[in-house]
């Protein structure tokens, strides 16, 4: 640990430097990866189009205002207006900034809750709250800022959604000796990576411990438009004073690289992250702002339904390929024809009729889907059962960062350990993606990551050592975690 190189001061950042820096070796290229983010579908055509034609101005040789962007803002009004991101009361250009994408507007945001906190607690320790599991790298970003950072873990049987009561207990708890304040909670809606998706039921609820022990709330809302089911209701709607919405091109509009998106909140903080935007670079980059509207805006609703409703589709399908995978083709309702072609992919994916068969009838019993009813998102949850009672060499696993291990070595799949989306009360499970490849590769990838079972052994292998250590995997070094 120590040879580590730290990007926080707590155990959950390291997490992300041992995936990085420990269980992904040096110079192998794994040639399946189950860990992207990275969206299955090409951007949202109006913002592309709008992103090609800002490029192509005349004025790309004049700086723009840092402050401005009101034209801009104005039509994103209607759609935060519909999601009642005021409340009941009616929203302004002043309430919206915007910024390089969620990541962004989230750093940006947490500076100015930093600088609120030292104002109203002085002397007290800033403690952000989340889900655990949660978006393991929106971690970095509150250490950089000061804050601690506390967890309330969800659980299978709670269909991973959180429980209000659970978090004020988890607040009164921290709070008790005096000594720190929970002064900010991070949710996402709908959640990365369990996909489930928050409603009125669970939300507003929530809404009102976060006012009652005077929480602000950052509402992230990046996988906004990709719920098959259920519509994800924001925090905002019941305390908008002290909630920050988070809004990205990336996840559903098919452009992470693009680096945009807006906040919604308060015209007090939304007015200091513009001024910490401004103080920072002057201005945004002209394909922001059109990008945005074009995502958000009023004039491509109805090219805004349909493209979602498209890759919606898409996605789930990958996501009913994958549990059929898994839990075995019965688990999913189907028709005739559908497993009929889900056969016939699984067969072209891993080369072998009677193996995609026996797959698709029995599942994989090392395996378990533990969010099988997800309602949103591209990302899977398998349990790895029974992960003790395997070892890799002469190595036992006893966490899924051993078993991604495994699978780099012995079948080139890159996927990516619980741990690193904050969840240590997880240590046997992984967070696969069914987005950013066709079918067919979801199906490669998840029949190679079921094969590194055959290369797993109930005792000890010295052989298999041997033949490891010749490869130059220097194998005890990534698995001494």
């Amino acid at each position: 640990m120590d040879a580590l190189v730290k990007t926080g001061q707590s155990a959950i950042s390291d997490f992300n430097d041992l995936l990085f820096r420990r269980v992904r070796p040096v110079g192998l290229r794994p040639t399946h990866n189950l860990s992207s983010g990275n969206p299955s579908y090409a951007g949202f055509p109006p913002a592309v189009m709008a992103v090609q034609n800002v490029l192509q101005r005349g004025d790309m040789r004049i700086y723009a205002t840092g402050a401005g962007y009101d034209r801009e803002k104005s039509e994103l009004l209607s759609f935060c207006n519909e999601l009642g991101l005021r409340g009941g009361s009616p929203l302004t250009v002043n309430h919206l900034v915007m910024g390089l994408g969620a990541t962004h507007l989230y750093f940006t945001a947490l500076m100015v809750l930093r600088e609120r906190f030292h104002r109203e607690h002085s002397g007290k320790i800033p403690v952000i709250l989340m889900t655990a599991p949660s978006y393991g790298l929106f971690t970095l970003q509150p250490e950089h800022h000061g804050f601690e950072i506390e967890t309330v873990p969800l659980r299978q049987e709670d269909d991973w959604v959180v429980e209000p009561e659970v978090v004020a207990d988890k607040i009164r708890q921290i709070e008790h000796d005096g000594t720190r304040k929970v002064f900010v909670y991070y949710n996402i809606n709908p959640h990365n990576p369990t996909g489930t998706v928050l409603n009125s039921e669970v939300i507003q609820p929530l809404a009102a411990v976060l006012e009652k022990h005077h929480v602000f709330a950052i509402d992230d809302f990046a996988y906004y438009g990709l719920e098959y089911e259920g519509q994800s209701d924001p925090i905002a709607r019941y305390n908008p004073d002290r909630t920050i919405t988070l809004f990205s091109c990336s996840k559903a509009f098919g452009m992470p690289r693009l680096r945009a998106g807006f906040a919604c909140g308060s015209e007090d903080i939304m007015h200091k992250m513009n001024d910490s935007t401004s103080m920072q670079m002057i201005s945004l980059p002209a394909a922001v702002a059109p990008a945005v509207t074009s995502c958000y805006g009023e004039g491509n609703l109805e090219a805004r339904q349909d493209y979602l409703a498209n890759n919606l589709r898409g996605y789930h399908q990958s996501f009913r390929l994958m549990k059929a995978m898994v839990c075995g083709i019965n688990s999913i309702s189907a028709e005739n024809h559908e497993k009929s072609s889900m056969t016939h992919v699984v067969r072209e994916a891993i080369g072998d009729h009677k193996k995609a068969v026996e797959i698709l009838k029995t599942g994989m019993p090392s395996l378990e889907l533990v969010n099988p009813d997800m309602k949103a998102g591209y990302f899977a949850m398998l349990r790895v059962r029974n992960i003790d009672q395997y070892y890799y060499g002469e190595k036992r696993l006893t966490n899924t960062f051993q078993f991604a291990a495994a699978t780099i070595d012995a079948t080139s799949t890159l996927t990516l350990p619980m741990n690193c989306s904050v969840s240590s009360h997880c240590p046997d499970i992984l967070r696969v993606t069914f987005a950013g490849m066709a079918q067919r590769r979801v199906a490669r990838a998840l029949y190679n990551l079921y094969e590194t079972f055959s290369h797993l052994t109930s005792a000890p292998d010295s052989s298999k050592q041997k033949a490891l250590v010749e490869k130059g995997l220097e194998l005890n070094s990534r698995f001494d975690i």
